[in-house]
């Protein structure tokens, strides 16, 4: 490669358009310098090889070889392409075709975006705004030290949208807050599996200082529940009417009566459910009754969805728990549902050793405040 001790094109040290190299970019040296007001101040046009190529630092020559770009930079320890603006893109990709942007890596970060605000920021008019693909570990990995790692926002469709053919479509994982919050109305399609169930408001009698908490009802079986007061007639019976899917919905019945105000030793059923409604006789006239009834579902979704009351944990899981701390074991005995654990963990390693790398790379001089140019005097070059 040959070497220059002067510029091959330069318009001196304040260039055509009164553009002080030295004082406004701190530049002094440099192989070629162009400056224009209107149209390219450097243009490089190649048929099979390099339009422009830029080279910093010991750069192997086999690393530009079989290349075809428009614009190549190769760099040894630093930066091979920066692109910095002060108010608008640093750098600008655009294709008709294919990516606009293309990152590569062999064995770091293929694109790596960092900004006070945004670090990268992908938009689509048709399709992903960003796409984060991986053949062993995980398409896209977001993190943040105060915020949020993913923010997921959508006027019509989904904020966040997560699928998968054979693992978990959403992972959310967190030591001491909550893995997954949801201020809003929550749909599930499917069935829930949990380790516990409750409701968590603001207190009725303290609301401004204390919560109130329950548990959920927990059953071997899909329990429905249903209750209400039934009035007796003057004969000591009521006929209880239920809605019209009941028997549809419901089986295996059973039955709780409990009768207000007084004694009543009689008090049963007199006639079991058949129409959607049920028959309550022996009481005493004109009591009123507290009635309980729960059934089994069997509605089609239900039937081809039971829950096995008990299992046999697969042989991977043998020894592991899902709430380890509950049976004071460490976080190693953790079941790593589907994987996804591991995936992250090796992301967190990755970027850390991202982040070491990147210290190591000498810093580029900050550019100061563009100065306000003036028109150039007649005569000036």
């Amino acid at each position: 490669m040959p070497t220059f001790e002067s510029p091959v094109i330069s318009y001196g040290a304040l260039g055509a358009f009164g553009h002080n190299i030295s004082q406004e970019y701190g530049l002094a040296d440099y192989a070629v310098l162009a400056d224009a007001l209107i149209g390219c101040a450097v243009l490089g046009t190649s048929n099979t090889g390099f339009g422009a190529v830029g080279i910093t630092g010991f750069v192997p020559r086999d690393i530009l070889s079989g290349e075809i770009a428009g614009v190549c930079g190769a760099a040894s320890v630093t930066t091979g392409v920066r692109g910095k603006s002060i108010s608008y893109f640093g750098v600008h990709g655009q294709s008709s075709n294919a990516a606009g942007v293309l990152g590569e890596s062999v064995n770091s970060t293929g694109v790596y975006g960092k900004g006070a605000l945004i670090g990268v920021e992908g938009r689509s008019a048709g399709s992903f705004g960003v796409l984060g693909t991986s053949d062993t570990s995980v398409g896209v990995c977001a993190k943040s030290l105060q915020g949020s790692g993913v923010f997921g926002q959508s006027n019509t469709g989904a904020g966040v949208y997560g699928q998968s053919a054979a693992g978990t479509g959403v992972h959310g994982r967190s030591s001491t807050g909550w893995a997954g919050v949801f201020e809003g109305n929550v749909l599930v399609t499917g069935t829930i599996v949990k380790g516990a169930m409750g409701f968590k408001i603001d207190h009725p009698l303290d609301p401004k200082n204390k919560y109130l908490n329950h548990s959920g009802v927990e059953s071997p079986d899909m329990k429905n529940m249903y209750d209400g007061i039934a009035e007796l007639d003057a004969k000591g019976q009521a006929v209880v009417k239920l809605p019209a899917w009941f028997e549809a919905l419901n089986k295996d019945f059973r039955y709780q009566l409990t009768p207000l105000g007084d004694l009543s030793p009689d008090l049963h059923i007199a006639k079991e459910i058949e129409g959607n409604r049920f028959v309550i006789g022996g009481g005493k006239p004109r009591i009123r009754v507290c009635w309980q009834v729960t059934g089994i579902r069997q509605d089609a979704f239900a039937n081809a969805n039971r829950l096995p009351v008990e299992e046999n944990k697969p042989a991977k899981e043998r020894g592991l728990f899902l709430h380890p701390e509950s049976f004071k074991q460490s976080e190693k005995k953790r079941i790593p549902l589907g994987g996804e654990p591991e995936a992250f963990d090796k992301a967190e390693k990755e970027f850390a050793q991202i982040r070491k790398e990147l210290a190591k790379q000498p810093k580029l001089p900050e550019l100061p405040e563009p100065k306000s140019q003036s028109k150039p005097k007649k005569g000036s070059r």
